[in-house]
């Protein structure tokens, strides 16, 4: 291990030292673990690396601060596949845990245990289809068990962990605006901006390249760069997970799987995978996702209509924020 140059990254992003130590730590046992099965770092792919996790669950020891250590090492020595698969795991891991709360404290621990009987709570490393497939049960359950209108306000507040903080530059371009307009102006300037940087550095975009298909894309599709105002309304497009393979996917099926960026949904919408499409309402936290700065924004809550979904069936999702007059 590259220990030294490994331990400046991480100085350099803030890390504490308890933090750093567990680290070092965390990818000294990784490396063990490759030499003893004869696995080079530089060419590890996601099946080697899978086989690891499946390892770390075994030994209970597949937690969050582990994962990241992974994923931040993989970034720093440019190891694609150890660092997109952390991602994909780290990201959103923590919405069924929130949901079970938030479910918990809206219908009752005897609904809420109904919901979730049998359900094994999947740990930060589990697979992605398993966590579709547990999702799948979750929704199905709660669409016969209760009404709508108790279970879809907890999606809609969005069931990641997106402190408000994550928020603040948006909002301080925002009060240096004069308008709405002018802030979507300014903020699809600097979206593409960072897109034509990460496009000449070969830098990842969480977790996918932007390649010069992918940035040709992005450049002449403002309802993703920037959205539009209809009738009051902020229409947005979700640039999709992947661009560049959607870009190039072979059939309708494929594209929306390459679309889709959410873990708990994603491995369901193949036709062939064995697992029960999650119910689209679940999309309902997506939606939250996107209204969330311009909730900071206007410092209120605001009704989102969400449009088209890929879970539905749509080749996009599009959802419109209905904006304070």
């Amino acid at each position: 291990m590259q220990e030294h140059p490994f331990m400046d990254y991480l100085y350099k992003i803030g890390c504490s030292e308890n933090s750093i130590k567990f680290s070092i730590k965390v990818i000294s046992e990784f490396e063990c673990y490759l030499k003893e099965h004869h696995l080079e770092f530089e060419t590890l792919n996601q099946h080697e690396i899978e086989r690891y996790l499946e390892v770390l669950i075994d030994r209970n020891q597949d937690d969050l601060d582990r994962l990241i250590a992974l994923a931040r090492y993989g970034r720093h020595h440019h190891q694609i596949a150890l660092f997109t698969v952390m991602l994909s795991l780290l990201d959103g891991g923590e919405v069924m845990g929130n949901f079970q709360k938030a479910l918990n404290v809206s219908l009752g621990d005897e609904t809420t245990q109904k919901v979730f009987e049998g359900i094994d709570m999947p740990t930060w490393g589990t697979d992605n289809r398993k966590k579709a497939v547990a999702m799948g049960i979750v929704m199905n359950r709660l669409e016969t068990m209760v009404e709508k209108r108790h279970w879809e306000p907890i999606l809609l507040q969005c069931l990641r962990d997106l402190p408000d903080a994550m928020y603040s530059k948006q909002v301080q371009l925002y009060e240096q605006c004069s308008d709405i307009e002018e802030y979507l102006d300014k903020r699809e300037e600097l979206f593409l901006d960072e897109m034509r940087r990460l496009n000449g550095s070969g830098q990842l975009y969480f977790g996918q390249p932007i390649t010069n298909s992918a940035l040709l894309f992005l450049e002449n599709n403002d309802r993703i760069s920037r959205g539009a105002i209809k009738n009051n309304k902020l229409h947005i497009i979700k640039i999709p997970y992947m661009t560049d393979a959607w870009l190039h996917a072979d059939s309708d099926e494929e594209k929306r799987y390459f679309y889709c960026h959410c873990p708990w949904a994603r491995e369901s919408i193949k036709s062939n995978s064995g697992i029960q499409l999650v119910s689209p309402h679940f999309c309902a936290c997506s939606a939250g996702f996107i209204k969330k700065p311009f909730e900071l924004i206007y410092k209120q809550t605001l009704h989102i209509d969400i449009l088209q979904t890929i879970l539905h069936g749509d080749d996009v999702c599009e959802f419109a924020i209905s904006l304070p007059k």
